[in-house]
């Protein structure tokens, strides 16, 4: 079980790049693109889930197991729990070390994760199978470019240092 994100993982770092260049012709109206705001407990909740699966892939980088980001030689989990955490609230910390690619990857689960009920099994266990069939919605809805995903991304393009997109 505990290797179920690992394919998604993969999935999404080897699209990222192509997300990062794709030509996205929609753009929804700000009325119906609102980010969830920092702080609120729906993007708290989701910023736990982000530390959850980047820390449980960096453990699983440490023993040599497969794993989706590609982590500093000397990355901690404890240190990176507290850069993914500061990197996605307002306090506009920049020690997070990933590759963009990386750092699109771990925005596109942030809003996946608010867009998931209170109650999914994902906030419960990331390897839960019901949670990688309920990612992998949210998932596909980011890598297709839906406009809700591309206005969020967006908002956060500059404050969290992700690679550009076109629109």
């Amino acid at each position: 079980m505990r290797d179920s994100l690992i394919p998604t993982l993969n999935m999404l770092h080897k699209t990222a790049c192509l997300l990062a260049v794709a030509t996205i012709a929609s753009w929804c109206p700000p009325a119906r693109c609102d980010t969830t705001v920092a702080g609120s407990p729906r993007a708290a909740r989701a910023t736990e889930f982000v530390v959850t699966v980047a820390t449980r892939d960096l453990a699983r980088a440490h023993s040599a197991e497969p794993h989706g980001l590609s982590y500093p030689a000397n990355e901690t989990v404890p240190a990176l729990a507290a850069e993914v955490r500061d990197w996605l609230t307002d306090r506009g910390d920049t020690r997070l070390r990933l590759d963009p690619a990386d750092r699109l990857t771990l925005f596109a689960l942030y809003w996946s994760a608010q867009q998931m009920p209170d109650g999914s099994p994902c906030f419960r266990d990331p390897d839960d199978p019901a949670c990688v069939s309920e990612l992998t919605q949210w998932l596909d809805e980011a890598r297709s470019g839906s406009p809700a995903f591309i206005a969020a991304y967006k908002d956060q393009q500059t404050r969290l240092r992700l690679p550009p997109i076109s629109n």
